[in-house]
């Protein structure tokens, strides 16, 4: 039987920011495969959490595992990566004000 996926410790609050700006979001478990699958005014993004953890460990890659680097050099829809909430908000067109 396979284990859950390890969340990034950030996700949650990116989930949260997303859905209380109307997004609808799904979390997505399989390997190398973004996070997310985020929906906003029809239109959908795969959005990869960054946590800190997962970009010390990968730097040289901008926090992607190989598998994820595999993966979005042959995905050809919207993808963004987000360490924090107002990256993913910006990555599906919710402007923020500083």
């Amino acid at each position: 039987m396979r284990r859950a996926s390890r969340r990034d410790e950030n996700e949650a609050a990116i989930v949260a920011a997303l859905e209380a700006a109307g997004c609808s979001v799904e979390r997505i478990s399989a390997k190398g495969i973004p996070d997310l699958l985020v929906g906003r005014h029809g239109q959908t993004w795969i959005i990869e959490v960054i946590g800190p953890a997962k970009a010390a460990k990968y730097r040289t890659t901008g926090g992607l595992t190989p598998d994820q680097v595999a993966f979005r050099a042959r995905w050809r829809g919207q993808w963004a990566t987000a360490r924090t909430s107002v990256e993913a908000l910006v990555a599906v067109g919710i402007g923020i004000d500083p």
